[in-house]
C-alpha cells in the first residue's frame, strides 16, 4: 500500500513528535519543579542553621563562654533540624 506523502512509512507527523517531546521532558525529572524550589530553599534553611552555630572556639589557653550562648546550642541547631524536616517533606510532598 502506497502513501501519497513524503514522510517515510515509520515517521510520525511532526506535530505528534512535538507532543512526545513535551512529555518526555515532563517526565525526564525525578521530581516536580515545585519540589526542587522547596528542596533549595530547605537547604538555604540549613546552611542558614550552621552559619548561626559558627564562633570563636574555647581555646586551651583561653575560655571563650560564647560557646555556650543560645544562638550557638538552640537556636541554630533548631533551625537546622526543622530544615532537615521540611527537606523530608519537600521529597516526599506530592501534588494532589
Amino acid at each position: 500500500m502506497k502513501t501519497n506523502n513524503n514522510r517515510p512509512h515509520n515517521q510520525q507527523p511532526s506535530s505528534i513528535k512535538e507532543d512526545d517531546n513535551v512529555k518526555k521532558e515532563q517526565t525526564n525529572k525525578a521530581l516536580p519543579r515545585l519540589n526542587r524550589i522547596f528542596i533549595a530553599c530547605c537547604c538555604v534553611i540549613i546552611v542558614v542553621g550552621f552559619a548561626l552555630m559558627v564562633g570563636e572556639p574555647s581555646g586551651a589557653t583561653e575560655y571563650n563562654p560564647d560557646i555556650f550562648s543560645f544562638r550557638r546550642i538552640t537556636l541554630g541547631p533548631m533551625i537546622s533540624l526543622a530544615g532537615f524536616v521540611a527537606m523530608i517533606v519537600a521529597i516526599l510532598w506530592r501534588k494532589k
